[in-house]
C-alpha cells in the first residue's frame, strides 16, 4: 500500500475563508432553525461535530419533499466540518493538489514526523463520500480520529 501524498499549493486567504463561510451560513442557519429551533443562531453556530452531526443526520430523515437540496446540505455540511477542525484542531485551510488532483483541504503540517505525518482532510469530499452513511455520528467520529492522531484539542 503506497502512502498518501499531497503537496499545499496554497493557503486560503482570510477573504476566501469568508467567501466559503458566506456561501454555506445561510444554509446552516435555516438547517439550525429547521432541526434545532431551540437554539439561537443569530450571531454564530455551535462549533461541535455532534451539532453538524445532528443537522445531516435529521435532515437525512427528513420525509419533507420541499428540505434544502441535497448538494446545498452537502456542501454546507462540508463547511461545517471544515470550520470544526479550524476551530477545534487548528487545522488550516488550503489548496492542495494530490493524485487526484487539485482540492480545497484542512491541512495540518508537524515538524517532527515521527509524531505522525502531515495531515490533509478534504471536509467536502469527506460528507460528500459519507451522504448514504445512516451513522449519524459521521462529523464526530472523523473529528475524534483526527485529533487522536494528532493528540491536540484547542478549547
Amino acid at each position: 500500500m503506497t502512502e498518501y501524498t499531497f503537496s499545499i499549493k496554497n493557503f486560503l486567504s482570510d477573504e476566501e475563508r469568508h467567501q466559503l463561510y458566506e456561501s454555506n451560513i445561510d444554509v446552516l442557519k435555516q438547517l439550525g432553525k429547521e432541526y434545532c429551533p431551540q437554539l439561537d443562531l443569530e450571531n454564530d453556530l455551535p462549533i461541535t461535530p455532534v451539532y453538524f452531526d445532528y443537522l445531516r443526520a435529521s435532515w437525512m430523515l427528513d420525509k419533507n419533499l420541499n428540505k434544502q437540496p441535497q448538494q446545498l446540505v452537502l456542501t454546507a455540511i462540508g463547511f461545517a466540518f471544515g470550520y470544526v477542525l479550524e476551530k477545534g484542531l487548528g487545522l488550516k485551510w488550503a489548496l492542495i493538489e494530490d493524485n487526484y488532483g487539485e482540492v480545497i483541504s484542512l491541512v495540518k503540517s508537524q515538524a517532527d514526523p515521527s509524531l505522525y505525518n502531515d495531515i490533509s482532510v478534504p471536509p467536502f469530499s469527506f460528507v460528500e463520500k459519507r451522504s448514504e452513511s445512516m451513522n449519524a455520528e459521521v462529523l464526530e467520529a472523523g473529528f475524534n480520529e483526527i485529533s487522536d492522531m494528532i493528540g491536540e484539542t484547542i478549547t
